[in-house]
């Protein structure tokens, strides 16, 4: 299996950063302790970076993916239905409606926990922005077709709000889901 590291926001880069012989998480969450997670003995590393190691799926370090002043967090992937009628949403001229509308979507598809991935390890980092809360870095296992979005709040700066992020044929995969949506939109129009 491979292994990423997703950058925010939603970069991904090949392989995980590996020093003194571990991947080092920053602080644990509970106590505030450095902790560096050890590299299996097959994990194959080069360039300091832990590029694959035996198995199915892939190995991710999920960088944190919030912005200034915000937070983020992993959830089950939706489905594009759902994304299509958010998008359809949108045109509505009235703002009550369009509110309406977005709510009577959200409640068929609700919030869930991801479905194929398998977090390892949680570790913190100093904040990137002074006075905002540290920033939270996960590690895990995304298994071989599954995949999970990543729902992203605070100041953006113009950035996707939701990255969704799958596992295909050995392959880490990060794309917009809005921004698919928007495009199966138009050309549903045919407007080119």
């Amino acid at each position: 299996m491979k292994a990423y590291t997703l950058e925010c926001p939603g970069i991904l880069v090949p392989g995980i950063a590996v020093t003194e012989g571990g991947i080092a998480m920053g602080a644990r969450p509970v106590d505030h302790k450095p902790f560096v997670i050890p590299v299996g003995p097959r994990a194959v590393i080069v360039d300091g970076r832990l590029v694959e190691q035996p198995g199915r799926g892939v190995l991710l370090l999920l960088r944190d993916q919030s912005g200034a002043f915000g937070s983020s967090f992993p959830r089950a992937a939706f489905p594009d239905a759902r994304w299509d009628a958010l998008v359809a949403n949108a045109s509505i001229p009235n703002a009550l409606d369009r509110i309406l509308a977005d709510e009577r979507v959200t409640a068929r598809h609700p919030t869930r926990a991801p479905i194929g991935w398998y977090e390892f390890a949680r570790g913190t980092r100093a904040p990137i922005v002074e006075n905002s809360r540290p920033a939270l870095d996960l590690y895990g296992y995304l298994e071989e077709g599954a995949s999970f979005e990543i729902r992203r709040r605070g100041k953006l700066n113009g950035t996707p709000a939701a990255f969704l992020v799958a596992c295909r044929d050995g392959e880490l995969v990060v794309s917009d889901p809005r921004a698919a949506a928007e495009s199966r939109a138009v050309a549903g129009l045919g407007v080119l």
